[in-house]
């Protein structure tokens, strides 16, 4: 009601736009791992909207803030700021509008959603903004994953490296991050065309907790091990983990 009867003022549609970029957030703050399958989802080309995230908000925060911005709310505080930080959420075919954006921010430099924007692009983040307000692990995957990009290899899988190998006892958000790591180190490997390191790798994943996030993988790793004659190890993965798979599809994980 109050949006209709102010259809011309930038400042209603701002505030509107504040409540739902929070109501967002919030999800956020319950989603621990969010950051990490973000980008490991968008680095390999497998990109879905989280589902334990509050889409409905986030489009109707992104609608609201392209609205007061179009209206002359040129100046509401962060406007531009928070749309730009949105859109990472959108994805890699998100991120050159939101970088778009992010050039006619004024102080750019203080959100660190705004400088992910860059991760995976050939322009070097902001990494002091990243690492106040990500912990440090997660700090070493996103430079493993920008220099990987930028084909500085050794550098990238030096970052990543580290993450591989730490003790992840007690901490969910840990062990999903190093096997992200892992699968991706597999990845490199297979350019490489080291295929006995690529499969080595991909046997210290912790199936358990990978497979249900990544349901494409189970038959993705039974191609893989049949391909390299491990039939008797592929037939167990199918029988070990389909009906988990299948319920966590059904489930939209």
């Amino acid at each position: 009601m109050l949006a209709r009867e102010n259809a011309s003022d930038p400042y209603i549609f701002y505030m509107y736009a504040e409540y739902y970029f929070h109501t967002f957030r919030r999800s956020l703050r319950q989603r621990p791992g969010a950051y990490a399958q973000l980008f490991f989802e968008n680095f390999i080309d497998r990109y879905k909207f989280d589902s334990g995230l509050d889409k409905a908000s986030w489009e109707k925060a992104i609608l609201l803030y392209r609205k007061s911005l179009a209206l002359g709310a040129e100046e509401a505080p962060r406007a531009r700021e928070r749309l730009a930080a949105l859109y990472l959420w959108g994805g890699s075919s998100y991120w050159p509008s939101g970088q778009r954006l992010a050039k006619k921010i004024k102080n750019q430099g203080q959100e660190a959603d705004v400088e992910l924007l860059y991760l995976l692009s050939d322009r070097e983040p902001a990494w002091q903004v990243i690492e106040k307000q990500h912990y440090q692990q997660l700090v070493n995957f996103y430079k493993g994953l920008h220099y990987l990009k930028k084909g500085n290899e050794p550098r990238g899988f030096s970052e990543l490296k580290t993450i591989s190998e730490i003790d992840t006892s007690g901490s969910e958000k840990l062990k999903a991050l190093k096997n992200n790591v892992i699968f991706i180190l597999s990845q490199v490997m297979a350019k490489r065309k080291k295929s006995s390191a690529q499969l080595a790798l991909l046997e210290e994943l912790d199936l358990n907790e990978f497979l249900p996030r990544n349901t494409w993988f189970l038959q993705q790793y039974h191609v893989l091990l049949r391909f390299y004659g491990k039939k008797q190890e592929a037939s167990s993965l199918l029988f070990k983990y389909e009906k988990k798979i299948n319920e966590a599809i059904a489930k939209g994980q």
